[in-house]
């Protein structure tokens, strides 16, 4: 079960990572209808989606999943916490606008997460100091 959980763990890094990156490393060119779409990212939100919330979440996530790879018990909890504040959070945030890969990207992170989560309250729980 280690092996998996450490797999699952490092993919999930790996994802997430590359979520964050993806508009630095690859650029896309769009039709004008669609930029005009993606201009309505957090339109109406209460949180602004490019203010300092989502970087703290952001960067707490990988840090917590960093530590649950080393089985740290605070990691574990901090996990926890922050798909707790992604959970409620994110609908704060307005309009959301995303393409399929994108789409296809953060669902595979909010289910490797999850996994992660399930995980490590498992047979695996006793493991974490």
């Amino acid at each position: 079960m280690t092996y998996y959980f450490s797999k699952i763990v490092v993919t999930v890094i790996a994802l997430y990572t590359f979520y964050i990156l993806n508009p630095l490393l690859i650029e896309r060119e769009y039709s004008q209808e669609v930029e005009e779409a993606y201009s309505w990212l957090g339109y109406g939100g209460m949180i602004d989606i490019y203010g300092p919330i989502p970087y703290f979440l952001t960067i707490g996530t990988i840090a917590a999943l960093v530590g649950t790879y080393f089985y740290k018990n605070s990691a574990r909890k901090l996990l926890l916490w922050m798909y707790g504040f992604h959970i409620v959070l994110t609908p704060m945030w307005g309009i959301y606008v995303s393409g399929p890969f994108d789409g296809l990207l953060s669902t595979l992170i909010n289910s490797g997460l999850l996994i992660v989560l399930v995980l490590s309250y498992t047979s695996l729980a006793n493991r974490f100091e």
